[in-house]
């Protein structure tokens, strides 16, 4: 068996897939593969198997998620021709950077929201800036009363 690893694989996308279907694919498998969501009572082995398999995720992604990096692995993934693929991986990624990646894919997610606040969360926010103002505002007039 070739130690080649098959990030389309990896990731469940086709060899054609888009960009943004690599991008939703990536999201999709690290959410299910991150180590954080294994359970308190996990042991060691269950925990270092899905931090390796979240790096994996993070490999594939760092590979296919940039359209050179992609051409290259794709022009070695073709001369491996029928050689069958690795199914068990050392990932390259460290867990740091696993989790960097993962982050700033996620922080879009968030990112209109911060950017454009609805028109309720601009009301509320006016609300508590008043009720702070006030009672800001009458701090003095307390303190002469008592």
């Amino acid at each position: 068996m070739s130690n080649f690893v098959d990030y389309y694989t990896i990731l469940k996308v086709s060899p054609k897939a888009t960009q943004e279907e690599i991008r939703q694919a990536y999201k999709k498998e690290a959410l299910i593969s991150h180590p954080d969501r294994l359970p308190e009572d996990a042991s060691e082995e269950d925990r270092r198997e899905a931090t390796r398999q979240f790096q994996l995720i993070a490999d594939a992604y760092h590979t296919l998620g940039d359209k050179s990096r992609r051409a290259a692995y794709d022009r070695a993934r073709a001369s491996h021709g029928s050689t069958p693929f690795a199914t068990h991986a050392t990932p390259t990624a460290s867990s740091e950077t696993a989790h960097n990646m993962f982050s700033s894919a996620f922080e879009e997610l968030l990112k209109d929201e911060v950017e454009h606040p609805t028109y309720m969360w601009r009301m509320l926010g006016a609300g508590a800036g008043l009720v702070i103002g006030f009672i800001l505002a009458n701090f003095g007039g307390a303190l002469m009363v008592s």
